[in-house]
């Protein structure tokens, strides 16, 4: 307990005295004495009594301790609360704001979102500090952001920032804002204050840390809305589609995930949706707090960029989450990159040419591209996931790197090792990985035509269950016997490579390596007319087709861009006409670009959930991104009570939950106990009042 008013104690204190020196005075006035004797016998007798004898002293007693009791009751006392010291009303407080602006917060209460009620808390902490009380705001999102840059008594701006608050879109990291309020109140002399006003959401406090506060520091966690209450939710958490390349016109598998955050069995349907124009269905089912993946079969859209959004087509009380939304890249044909050095009037290029597609005008799904294999560029491999190597002179360290980044990023290469510098290009290549096995075969020297014989050499053993060789299952296999090659390296396999043909003498023939995230294929073999006779067989196009179309054909996956992200995109430099994307909600924004060549990159920070279109000349997309709400943010279920609280004081600071709506200047202050000296002063006048009374019948 503390006094507000001390300093009245030297002027009130002597007051104590005045019912004593009235009791001295009272015996030094006259007794008037009546007679006749018989009343003096009757008074005589009566003061005999105990009573009698010490009213004076009881009655100077109470009265003490009734001046007492309202001296108290001057002196403005307080009791503490949650076993915290008050705060004296000299001194000056320091008290720092923490706002959960998660998504989380973003779910209704009644009339209003949890965000809505954090802020109205906040104002009325803000209301229960002192004009010259010193205060921090703090937004918790992704990364914090304080209304001031340090310690302000400015109210208004405080109440403008608390009011202007948006809604949230992220996850929230505590332990980032709880380091920002801590480098505040290092340098405060003496107790500092911390609200943290939340939903209390378990994902974003599960790995929050206090142990930067200082010791001296008092922490209140506010929690807003009914923790005991069930907060139910399902959302569309993640969506991919399956295969790497999507052409226009093609049935197109996607994948979709859906998490049932709710007690309740969750049975209906679930939608794809193409530009707002092309619908597909289907139904998911998922039992009480689960994830389910359901696959949606749908059908490509023209060639270009498109906005493919999948959504849950009930949806919930929290509709931002009930959305995915994919960027989705359609191509008329897939192109193939054939890289060689060899001059163009040859054949050899010819034959994969027509292999790959050899349907007239180009007809086929798969559409080649030749580029000098020696002056490779990653413009030329931005636009494929497939390509073809074959007559390759030895290659400067720029284009091994270019080869390098494309396998690490997810391409897939088919390596025919028909050219003199092969050894040379597979050991600078297998310098830029750490895997063992990323360059499959280690080869030594060349083997030509005129010392192979006239039959040459032939497949002796396979691995047929390799979906290289699909083609040669079964019967299909006499095929391989077929098959003679001039041409060939002395190689041997590498550490855990996987040999998939090997010849007779137990040269490997083909080889898979898993370089990054792409693949490797390579053919110790040459589809040249003097290096083997593989062009002429009914086999070659369908092999070669084959092959191809079994390359990892797949990039990284689709990046997943939450809102604060900083996203990024290529596009080739002709088609971008200005570094503006427009937002979700139709307005601009600002990228920063970057240019490689023939292709930019353009970056951008992700502000809200939705689509980022940059468009073309023509209006059409020419890049799309997308941003879409942390899984983690979709389950809404809470911390159970105090647990923030019992990890706070286990960082050694002094902690406690409270609900909203609490008497926060009371909670600094401490709780006013006059009322209680006021009804004690009043039970000792009425003490005093019962004595008298008793006194005089005594004497009556």
């Amino acid at each position: 307990m503390i006094f507000q008013n001390t300093a009245l104690l030297p002027l009130l204190l002597p007051l104590l005295a005045v019912p004593l020196v009235i009791h001295l005075l009272n015996k030094k006035f006259p007794k008037l004495v009546l007679f006749p004797s018989v009343e003096l016998i009757r008074r005589s007798m009566a003061q005999r009594s105990k009573l009698m004898r010490w009213r004076h002293w009881l009655l100077t007693l109470v009265r003490t301790l009734v001046a007492l009791l309202a001296l108290l009751a001057f002196l403005q006392p307080f009791m503490a609360r949650m076993g915290l010291p008050p705060v004296s009303p000299q001194a000056k407080r320091h008290v720092v704001i923490v706002i959960d602006h998660s998504f989380s917060m973003e779910q209704p209460d009644g009339l209003m979102s949890l965000r809505a009620r954090a802020g109205a808390e906040a104002l009325r902490i803000l209301d229960a500090l002192g004009p010259e009380d010193e205060m921090q705001i703090i937004a918790a999102a992704g990364s914090s952001t304080a209304c001031f840059s340090g310690w302000s008594h400015h109210h208004a701006a405080a109440r403008s920032f608390i009011t202007a608050m948006g809604p949230g879109y992220q996850r929230a990291d505590f332990s980032k804002a709880t380091e920002a309020a801590a480098a505040l109140m290092r340098d405060v002399q003496g107790a500092t204050e911390i609200y943290f006003v939340s939903d209390f959401q378990r994902t974003n406090w599960s790995d929050a840390a206090f142990n930067s506060l200082p010791q001296q520091t008092r922490v209140f966690f506010v929690a807003v809305g009914d923790a005991a209450k069930t907060r139910a939710n399902r959302a569309v958490t993640h969506a991919e589609i399956v295969s790497g390349t999507v052409l226009a016109g093609g049935d197109v598998t996607l994948m979709a995930q859906i998490a049932n955050h709710s007690p309740a069995a969750l049975d209906e349907p679930v939608e794809a949706v193409i530009d707002n124009r092309m619908t597909f269905e289907a139904r998911v089912k998922a039992a009480p707090w689960s994830v389910q993946r359901v696959p949606l079969r749908i059908k490509a859209p023209a060639p270009g960029w498109h906005a493919l959004l999948v959504r849950l087509k009930d949806g919930d009380s929290l509709p931002l989450d009930d959305a995915f939304h994919l960027p989705l890249h359609v191509t008329e044909k897939e192109e193939v990159v054939i890289a060689t050095d060899e001059p163009a009037s040859t054949l050899t290029t010819r034959f994969l040419e027509a292999a790959i597609n050899p349907y007239a005008g180009n007809a086929g799904s798969l559409l080649p591209r030749r580029v000098v294999a020696s002056k490779l560029t990653p413009g030329d491999l931005a636009s494929t996931s497939k390509l073809v190597l074959t007559r390759v002179n030895q290659l400067p360290q720029p284009q091994i790197r270019a080869l390098a980044d494309y396998l690490k990023s997810g391409g897939g290469a088919l390596w025919f090792l028909d050219g003199k510098y092969d050894a040379e290009n597979a050991r600078a290549l297998s310098e830029w990985f750490t895997q063992a096995e990323a360059v499959p075969l280690r080869l030594t020297l060349r083997r030509d035509a005129a010392l192979a014989g006239s039959e040459g050499s032939q497949i002796a053993r396979g691995k047929f269950d390799s979906r290289f060789l699909r083609l040669f299952r079964d019967s299909a296999r006499d095929s391989l016997s077929q098959l003679s090659f001039y041409e060939l390296w002395q190689a041997a396999p590498v550490e855990r490579a996987e040999v998939l043909l090997t010849y007779a003498d137990g040269t490997p023939a083909l080889a898979h390596g898993s370089p990054g995230l792409g693949t490797l294929l390579m053919c110790n073999f040459s589809v040249a007319e003097i290096a083997s006779n593989i062009a002429r067989q009914r086999v070659f196009p369908a092999w070669i087709q084959e092959m191809t179309a079994q390359l990892s054909g797949e990039r990284v996956a689709a990046a997943r861009f939450a809102p604060g992200d900083v996203m990024d995109a290529e596009a080739w430099l002709r088609d971008v006409q200005s570094t503006e994307f427009v937002g979700p909600a139709g307005s601009p924004v600002v990228s920063s670009r970057a240019l490689t060549g023939e292709r930019v990159q353009l970056t951008l920070t992700a502000r809200e959930p939705g689509f980022y279109t940059l468009p073309d000349a023509k209006g059409r997309p020419a890049a799309l991104l997308a941003a879409n709400i942390a899984p983690e943010e979709s389950d809404l279920r809470v911390l159970e009570g105090g647990v923030a609280a019992k990890q706070a004081q286990q960082d050694a600071v002094t902690a406690n939950q409270i609900a909203a709506g609490a008497d926060y200047l009371e909670l600094a202050r401490g709780a006013s106990v006059f009322h209680w000296f006021v009804w004690a002063a009043l039970g000792m006048l009425v003490i005093e009042t019962l004595l008298q009374t008793k006194i005089r019948r005594s004497v009556a």
